[in-house]
């Protein structure tokens, strides 16, 4: 799990808690396991899931995430099911959905980053097996990556 999946889950707990709702087991269970490692003398950051392990970082995180996005919106302007305000509208072909995503990709994450919205790399990309997740008009704050935040109800009082 990567920092930013583990501050989406930590932004959810938070409100859990703020909504009165009590720990799961296992969420107590964490706590303790955190609380010992912290009173050993472990880095609390490592205990938390909050450090990049090696050969990864934030702007390796951030790329991924852009990507996501893009991904999801490929997803969505390809399905077939596709409307617009109830009225069923043409989806992309794959071919105009990777140029379109590459433009909408340079757009919001500029053309100077690290990673490349190239039409070609994202095709790449997108047929990539163990990138077949985020090949799909549903997505979660589960997902690997996913921009999208943990959905914490409100307790009715």
């Amino acid at each position: 799990m990567s920092p930013a999946d583990q501050k989406k889950r930590f932004r959810a707990f938070a409100k859990q808690l703020e909504n009165g709702d009590p720990p799961t087991k296992e969420q107590l269970q964490y706590l303790i396991h955190v609380f010992r490692g912290m009173g050993a003398g472990r880095d609390p950051a490592r205990i938390l899931g909050l450090t990049y392990g090696d050969g990864k970082s934030k702007q390796d995180e951030t790329s991924r995430s852009n990507m996501d996005f893009i991904f999801h919106w490929i997803a969505c302007a390809t399905d077939p099911d596709i409307d617009q305000n109830g009225q069923p509208i043409k989806p992309y072909s794959m071919k105009e959905a990777f140029e379109e995503g590459s433009r909408i990709a340079t757009k919001l994450f500029g053309e100077d980053s690290d990673c490349s919205y190239d039409p070609a790399y994202i095709r790449k990309k997108w047929y990539e097996k163990k990138k077949i997740h985020r090949a799909n008009t549903l997505r979660s704050a589960s997902d690997r990556d996913s921009i999208y935040e943990y959905n914490t109800p409100k307790k009715n009082k």
